[in-house]
């Protein structure tokens, strides 16, 4: 076995570069400004670490080979780190933010970069970019992951402002999760492949987070806690089909003016489910399938949200179920479905709230199909409500509770 030991102290435009073969074990630190690191590893169980304080380093990390191992720290401004993985049962850490001797906490490294590509089956990824001394703020920092194989992991953790944080998985069984804190951060999980897990957690102002995932099988759990957060949910199957089946979504937000997301294409038996509690918050789903389940649940004032279960392939959306709850005044809930066997229950207690007109004139409670089920029950005063149903043996039930409340019912064939 080989070891290879490398210390540079304030090295301001030095270069370290090494290549191995076959068992080795690589330990590089610099300190100083514009430092470069390279190390390039091929064989079996290579272990690499790469220490880096000061501004302007980078570092490159290549492994090609079976039980790879690399793990890469910086502290300082500017810092990037590329790591490149080839191979079975690889792991690559990298701490930005942070770096210190005794394991401690170091300076705060802002404008940071972090690049870790994954190729092969049982690989593990862990970002994290933080600076938690007296708990200051790390900022701009961005982390990219791409992992492509089968049973692979990825974990990114970001603490700050203005953090970017992207994962890209194709593959089988694969694990995702985001957990971001400070203000302005970008979380952005694409999976493609079947069984995926994927997680989103943010708190803070102006968030956003979106997941595409391609396949079925799929759980994605999005939490949003601050102000004018954005949550974005895509699913779908490209091949062989575009069915997107038995996926679990939850989506909850806290905070005010959130919007959320949330695609189905094609799909049947998936379980999705909202929680939004604050202000003027927005929610959209639609659904094209069988069997789904959706549950919409938001409190506050003048929320909007609506629903679309339509047609996929085969031309059906039945036996499909929404829920939806609603606490405050001034809310909208509409929706729309194409199917039969349907049911649809809307509840609203507060003043002046509507089932229809408008947000976007779905408009109420729309249903055009046999068999369908419609339920609404608003308390308090001044609401609204409006039922349509179009085909045979639909059932159609509004009550309210309160005074100068409103109400319509169609139907016909």
């Amino acid at each position: 076995m080989k070891k290879v030991v490398f210390s540079a102290t304030a090295l301001f435009c030095g270069a370290i570069m090494f290549a191995q073969t076959a068992n080795n074990v690589s330990d590089a630190s610099s300190i100083g400004n514009a430092n470069d690191v390279m190390v390039q590893q091929s064989g079996i169980e290579n272990k690499s670490a790469v220490r880096q304080e000061g501004n302007e380093n980078s570092t490159a990390v290549t492994s090609t080979g079976v039980k790879n191992s690399s793990d890469v720290r910086q502290a300082g401004d500017n810092n990037t780190s590329n790591s490149t993985q080839t191979g079975d049962r690889n792991s690559s850490t990298v701490h930005q933010g942070y770096v210190h001797s005794g394991g401690g906490t170091g300076t705060i490294g802002n404008n940071n970069i972090s690049e870790v590509t994954q190729s092969g089956n049982r690989n593990k990824s862990s970002v994290k970019q933080i600076n938690e001394l007296n708990d200051p703020a790390g900022e701009y920092n961005q982390s990219n992951v791409n992992q492509d194989g089968d049973l692979n992991k990825s974990d990114v953790y970001q603490r700050g402002n203005y953090n970017i944080a992207g994962i890209e998985q194709i593959g089988n069984g694969n694990d995702s999760d985001i957990n971001s804190r400070g203000d302005d951060n970008t979380a952005d999980i694409s999976q493609k492949g079947d069984m995926n897990i994927s997680g989103l957690t943010q708190r803070g102002d102006t968030n956003s987070a979106s997941s595409e995932i391609d396949g079925y099988g799929n759980n994605v759990s999005m939490n949003q806690t601050g102000d004018s957060n954005k949550a974005i949910v895509n699913a779908t199957k490209s091949n062989p089909s575009f069915f997107s089946d038995n996926n679990t979504m939850d989506v909850t937000q806290l905070g005010d003016l959130n919007t959320m997301e949330i695609r189905v294409k094609g799909g049947d038996d998936n379980n999705i489910t909202t929680n939004q509690e604050g202000n003027t918050n927005h929610s959209r789903i639609a659904v094209s399938g069988n069997a789904n389940t959706l549950k919409l649940d938001q409190i506050g004032n003048k929320n909007r949200g609506d629903w679309e279960i339509a047609a996929g392939y085969p031309p059906s959306a039945n036996n499909n179920d929404v829920v939806v709850s609603v606490n405050g005044n001034e809310n909208i809930a509409t929706g729309k479905i194409a199917g039969s066997d349907n049911n649809v229950n809307v509840s609203q207690t507060g003043n002046q709230n509507k089932v229809g007109t408008s947000w976007q004139n779905k408009d109420g409670v729309i249903i055009i199909g046999d068999h369908n089920t419609s339920n609404i029950t608003q308390t308090q005063d001044m609401n609204n409500a409006s039922s349509h149903q179009t085909g045979a043996g639909n059932l159609s039930d509004i009550l309210q509770l309160g005074n100068e409340n409103r109400s319509t019912v169609v139907q016909g064939n």
